[in-house]
């Protein structure tokens, strides 16, 4: 539990820092090196749970939001399972971020406050991004949206589609085009 409260801690002080559009790029690296094709598998099972999430948190249901992220938690902790503990590369990589990922997962269930939600999917988000350019993903492109707010941490999200609608904001039916793409970072 003081673990859990730990991270909470550090992913609300990682989330209420000031931030730069140009700053996201240094929290996570493109290694294409480190591919793997069943790494890629298990990731696009955590794409489609972090999708699900999006969804839970763009049409503003909760209990969606809950389950989706109960069950990307599932998920994740099924792929650590399966993870050989003598291949040491799978334990720094996958492992490690994997962990990282079910932090920021574990801290969504917690929180109630939409703002604070919003916050924690926006750590999700980097957590993921970081997992996917760690492993090296290449099953499909993932689209990275950013959209500035004034004096506010920039919008972050991924999509498997260069278009998307804002999952932050329900009222906001614009369509974005994405921003960057993950494997050409």
């Amino acid at each position: 539990m003081k673990y859990l409260v730990f991270l909470l801690l550090v992913g609300f002080t990682a989330c209420n820092s000031n931030n730069s559009s140009t700053e996201q790029n240094t929290l996570w690296e493109y290694i294409p090196q480190n591919h793997h094709d069943n790494w890629d598998q298990d990731a696009f099972n955590i794409i489609n749970g972090y999708l699900y999430v999006l969804k839970g948190l763009s049409t503003n249901d909760s209990v969606f939001l809950l389950a989706s992220t109960r069950q990307l938690i599932s998920n994740s902790d099924s792929i650590i399972k399966k993870v050989s503990a003598t291949d040491s590369l799978q334990q720094k990589i996958v492992v490690a971020s994997l962990h990282a990922l079910n932090g920021e997962l574990e801290a969504l269930i917690l929180d109630t406050h939409p703002v604070a939600v919003n916050a924690e999917v926006q750590m999700l988000t980097v957590e993921l991004l970081n997992y996917l350019g760690q492993i090296g993903f290449q099953k499909n492109n993932i689209y990275i949206f950013n959209i500035p707010v004034d004096n506010k941490e920039d919008l972050v999200w991924l999509s498997l589609s260069k278009t998307s609608r804002n999952p932050y904001n329900i009222l906001d039916k614009e369509l974005y085009t994405a921003s960057q793409i993950l494997q050409e970072h």
